[in-house]
């Protein structure tokens, strides 16, 4: 407070605006003398100063300090928690007091009118009370894929993580690096720190969404038949040759192994399919499968980054001579979901798939095709043979002899 060439009584008001959308527990704060009004959402205090006398005592001088604690009655995320303080000196004389210096008491009107009271026009009086200029900065957290403000997916009533410093040119400041779940920051565009200017600045924290993939992969783990197992040279393919006589006596049972991996920074669910091939039918199945109508299998594998879940189907052949050929067995990701709903950045891994063929053995078919070339050449020549015998011989009607 200042007060200058002036005799009487003065009254010192100062306010402090809230901010907006708040409201607080009048119960849990300390306001130091402060009275909160509700319906504007702001503190007042009140300071009368009585025998004022500047001509006498010389220039009054007092500074007017308040230590508060505000409690808000909701939680609320502040773009800016500073509060707007404002003053107001009102000076005058009260009703019986002694006439001094000649003044008058002025009217509301006269003491705001420059022409009628040029004193207390701030700009006659730049060093009194002058009115600060006030600055600000954006500060802004963007996904970088959408160039779009990040929302608060956690607590979406509380809108995006930017906000805002409004404070007096010159002042000092300083904005902060977030740690947003799900997201990593990768650079930052704008003066992060520094002295508030006149003119608008942003700050941008640019972040990038935790990569998000869970991949598949299947293999043959062993193939038994009657009992014993095969060689496997090729965990993706493998190949059976039968004699075609044993194929009614042959049990193939295969067992495939499914290898689920969460290879990304962010940790989720996925429902795996398995589909099984015509021509083969389960011979087991763990506790963790459930049937579909259609024949498939189902399942659902929950993995933390890095993380990965191993699951296995063990199948049998149908042993029948129409069931030859290929056979590929495929597993794939039918569905991944994550906190962040955020998408699978790699769908390339979403399927895994192992092949068996099965077949005839070659040296049989060969011999068989040599049999049957050997059996079609003898009729043949049989048919040659008979058409020769069947022949007739020429008849001899006449002779005659040369003399």
């Amino acid at each position: 407070v200042k007060i200058e060439d002036y005799i009487g009584k003065a009254k010192v008001e100062i306010t402090a605006e809230l901010p907006k959308g708040t409201e607080i527990d009048e119960t849990k704060c300390n306001l130091d003398g402060g009275t909160y009004e509700k319906e504007t959402n702001t503190i007042k205090w009140t300071k009368e100063i009585e025998n004022i006398d500047t001509f006498t005592n010389g220039k009054y001088e007092e500074t007017i300090t308040k230590e508060i604690t505000i409690v808000y009655a909701k939680d609320y995320v502040l773009k800016d928690a500073n509060l707007k303080v404002t003053g107001k000196i009102t000076t005058y004389y009260p009703e019986g007091y002694p006439d001094k210096g000649g003044q008058e008491k002025p009217s509301d009107d006269k003491y705001n009118d420059p022409e009628e009271n040029p004193g207390n026009n701030p700009d006659d009086n730049p060093n009194e009370n002058p009115e600060e200029k006030i600055g600000k900065i954006i500060i802004k957290y963007v996904d970088q894929e959408t160039n779009e403000e990040i929302k608060n997916i956690t607590k979406p009533e509380e809108g995006t993580y930017g906000y805002e410093i409004r404070d007096t040119i010159g002042k000092a400041y300083e904005t902060e690096e977030k740690e947003i779940p799900y997201y990593i920051l990768v650079r930052v565009e704008g003066r992060t720190k520094g002295e508030i200017k006149e003119e608008t600045e942003e700050v941008t924290y640019y972040y990038r969404k935790q990569n998000f993939n869970i991949g598949i992969d299947k293999t043959i783990e062993t193939i038994n038949v009657n009992g014993k197992n095969a060689k496997i040279s090729n965990n993706k393919a493998a190949k059976l040759e039968l004699n075609k006589k044993d194929i009614a006596n042959t049990e193939i049972i295969v067992k495939y192994q499914i290898k689920v991996t969460n290879t990304g920074e962010l940790g989720g669910t996925s429902r795996i399919l398995e589909l099984i091939p015509e021509g083969y039918e389960i011979a087991y199945l763990p506790e963790y499968w459930k049937v579909n109508r259609d024949g498939s299998l189902e399942t659902k594998v929950e993995l933390e980054a890095g993380q990965s879940r191993e699951l296995e189907v063990v199948l049998r052949w149908e042993n029948e001579e129409n069931n030859l050929g290929v056979k590929t067995n495929i597993a794939k990701i039918e569905e991944t979901r994550n906190e962040a709903n955020f998408r699978d950045t790699n769908e390339e891994d979403n399927i895994g798939e192992a092949t068996i063929v099965i077949s005839i053995k070659t040296g049989e078919v060969v011999s068989i095709i040599v049999i049957m070339m050997i059996i079609t050449a003898l009729g043949i020549s049989g048919y040659i043979t008979i058409r020769a015998i069947k022949r007739k011989e020429p008849e001899i009607k006449d002779i005659k002899f040369l003399k």
